[in-house]
């Protein structure tokens, strides 16, 4: 009795290069969705006094390597409405020394408390920190579940499995 296995180490090849492909596919949408979700969240939290602030939380998509990077940033030299100076100035007193989830410096304001009564958020300091937090949990879960997803579907090789028996003299 013998056994005859026919494989195929190109299409073996081919079949990892097509997983491999979908599993990062996958992984970059996860990606940028959690960024702009981050950015929503951070939106959500920040203090409002002329919006200013919150048009100016943005998510970038950079080339880094081949691969895409996804970066949730404010934009610190934009010119301030109300006061002299650039919102960077304004940013880091409101993420670090504003009332609640700050140092306490800074109470908040008439329109922030209108927004934390209107949408509900946990509006205040630290609001870059905590959608950074918030946004982020189970991300490498998600990860994980991504290419578990694409590799469990899929088939590696395909190999076929022949027994072959020697006729009997009987």
């Amino acid at each position: 009795m013998a056994l005859r296995i026919d494989f195929n180490p190109s299409q073996l090849e081919a079949n990892i290069r097509q997983i491999t492909e979908r599993a990062v596919k996958g992984m970059h949408l996860k990606a940028k969705r959690r960024a702009l979700k981050v950015r929503d969240l951070a939106r959500e939290y920040a203090p409002e006094k002329s919006g200013l602030l919150e048009r100016n939380i943005e998510m970038g998509t950079y080339k880094e390597g081949g691969r895409n990077t996804y970066t949730v940033y404010v934009d610190l030299d934009a010119a301030r409405y109300s006061a002299p100076g650039v919102l960077g100035d304004y940013v880091w007193l409101m993420e670090e020394e504003l009332r609640p989830y700050g140092s306490g410096k800074y109470n908040l304001g008439v329109g922030s408390l209108l927004k934390r009564a209107s949408t509900g958020k946990r509006v205040g300091g630290r609001f870059l920190r905590r959608a950074v937090q918030e946004g982020g949990k189970a991300f490498m879960d998600e990860m994980i579940a991504e290419v578990r997803k694409v590799t469990g579907e899929s088939r590696l090789a395909t190999m076929n499995y022949q027994r072959e028996t020697p006729e009997s003299d009987e």
